[in-house]
């Protein structure tokens, strides 16, 4: 293995893993050594992950690699490997020597967005890393000079699989095999003949690839008994019309400008992500620019023309599941191919600018780097304090029930109400008349809460696993007889925690009142949380 290791594999592989794996954890350690639950790990210290409705089949063989636990060392390692792997596959793609860009491609892959939400779920992270992995497999395997029917299995195999950890990896093999084309286009390395073969090839691929995810997920479904839920159109998928699919291109559209501009620049400024993508968007189309007049492919009309399609492709690759259901909203956590966008320009000014123009987007790519490693460490921050927050609360619940042990008999406790939407940073907020300040700047504010006690489910879960309540019962009610139960005169009358009178007991329950809120109104429901993600 030593021998293979020094002889077989190349000097720049060994580059690309080693830098992006160091990279990820400087950027992340402070996430991987540390307990920073949010929302959804509360109910995923343990859990096999076989969210079959979700149409995951995969994933529960993904993420059995590192355990069934919430182990952030463990899992953050995994992470980190397949992140470095990943590089590792896109430098053998583009055939890359210069160190410092595979070092600039291997922090902008570790610092992006969606890797950081990504690691606030970071007991799914190494089995979606794992699905990034086989993205990035899957065009390698499917290159213009590879036309091995073996090959081209795999890389269907490798979509399938991917596809079934997390749907949102098809749009990274998507815009990976878009990259890829468009700087081959720019080269000149292959006929029109060629490239037509290879469009072919993989239109086929990725139908094919992604009929047998479909049947491979309706066979588990009937096998196991279950039936899709319509979390973010899940259920919907399959059903296509032609209103859906202009909505769908309106809405990619829309959620790509989104990536790069959120619409906080309107009302507060500009925010250095902000800033900083406005210069990227700058720099990126005086690359284009550069490498075309440089390639010559103006000459080239068809190639031209095939280049125009590839840059009109990328927002409706990035968010291709907007075509499948009006419900599907995106998040940076799904839309980690949009950093091959910005992969993709430090490959064109590589090749094709003066050193003065490499110099300065290697500066603008580091900068960018920095930037998004300090909003992710934000992040973690605000995880951290929410955490504390969340403990806090669940030591005055204990608290406050064990005054009343002392005083009444009860064996039963029911949690009332919802307050997801006062817990949550990236709402809006009626008091202020403005986005929570954390929504409003960081793209990834989806996977943070003031405090994670926000509903019953949540709630028990944490005070179950967090301290000892000597066998009371906390699961004695459901949604409907919880909502019931908020809707009685005497619940009605108590206050909303924590005052005083949020805590009363009501024949032989204890009932604590989270809010004055339905459960159903705000779009809660029990076990969905395990959807979230």
């Amino acid at each position: 293995m030593l021998r293979f290791y020094r002889t077989k594999i190349k000097k720049e592989y060994k580059i690309a893993f080693v830098i992006t794996f160091l990279i990820t954890m400087l950027i992340h350690f402070y996430k991987i050594a540390n307990t920073l639950p949010n929302h959804d790990s509360i109910l995923n210290y343990y859990a096999d992950q076989n969210v079959l409705a979700s149409g995951r089949w995969a994933l529960s063989l993904a993420c059995g690699i590192s355990s069934f636990y919430d182990l952030p060392w463990i899992n953050g390692l995994l992470s980190c490997a397949f992140i470095a792997l990943t590089v590792v596959v896109i430098v053998a793609l583009f055939k890359l020597k210069n160190p410092v860009v595979i070092g600039l491609i291997g922090a902008l892959l570790a610092a992006s967005p969606a890797t950081t939400e990504t690691f606030f779920f970071l007991y799914t992270a190494d089995g979606y890393m794992i699905a990034m992995f086989l993205a990035a497999l899957a065009v390698y395997f499917s290159r213009m000079e590879e036309t091995r029917f073996s090959r081209l299995i795999l890389s269907g195999v490798c979509i399938c699989v991917s596809c079934g950890i997390y749907q949102a990896y098809v749009s990274f093999a998507l815009l990976l095999a878009v990259c890829y084309f468009i700087d081959d286009l720019l080269q000149d390395n292959h006929s029109k003949q060629a490239c037509l073969k290879w469009v072919l090839r993989q239109v086929i691929i990725y139908i094919v690839s992604l009929a047998v995810y479909y049947v491979i997920w309706k066979l588990c479904m009937q096998l196991g008994g279950i039936a899709a839920n319509n979390y973010l159109g899940i259920a919907e998928v399959g059903k296509i019309s032609f209103g859906l699919l202009a909505r769908g291109l309106l809405n990619s559209i829309k959620a790509t400008i989104l990536y790069f501009l959120q619409w906080n620049i309107l009302a507060h400024g500009l925010t250095p992500y902000n800033a900083l993508n406005i210069v990227f968007l700058i720099a990126a189309a005086v690359g284009l620019l550069i490498s075309c007049v440089k390639s010559g492919i103006f000459k080239r009309k068809w190639a031209f023309g095939l280049m125009l399609l590839c840059l009109i492709a990328i927002a409706p690759f990035a968010s291709i599941w907007c075509f499948t259901s009006d419900l599907v909203i995106y998040r940076a956590i799904m839309h980690q191919s949009l950093i091959l966008v910005f992969i993709l320009i430090v490959l064109l000014y590589e090749r094709w600018a003066k050193n003065i123009a490499k110099n300065a987007v290697c500066i603008l790519m580091i900068l960018i780097t920095m930037n998004n490693a300090l909003m992710a460490n934000i992040g973690y921050f605000y995880l951290n304090i929410s955490y504390e927050r969340t403990y806090a609360d669940g030591m005055e619940m204990v608290m406050r029930i064990r005054d009343f042990r002392k005083e009444f008999d009860f064996e039963k406790i029911a949690f009332v109400g919802s307050r997801v939407c006062e817990v949550k940073y990236d709402v809006f907020d009626p008091v202020t008349n403005e986005m929570q300040i954390i929504g409003n700047i960081y793209p990834f504010a989806g996977g943070i809460d003031k405090t994670m006690l926000f509903d019953s489910e949540h709630t028990t879960e944490f005070l179950k696993i967090t301290f000892d309540l000597n066998g009371l019962d906390l699961d004695s009610l459901n949604m409907e007889q919880r909502n019931e139960l908020l809707n009685t005169e005497e619940v009605m009358a108590m206050g909303c925690w924590p005052a005083d009178d949020s805590v009363a007991v009501i024949g032989d329950m204890l009932v604590i009142k989270l809010s004055d809120k339905p459960e159903e109104a705000v779009g809660i429901t029990t076990g969905m949380s395990q959807q979230i993600t």
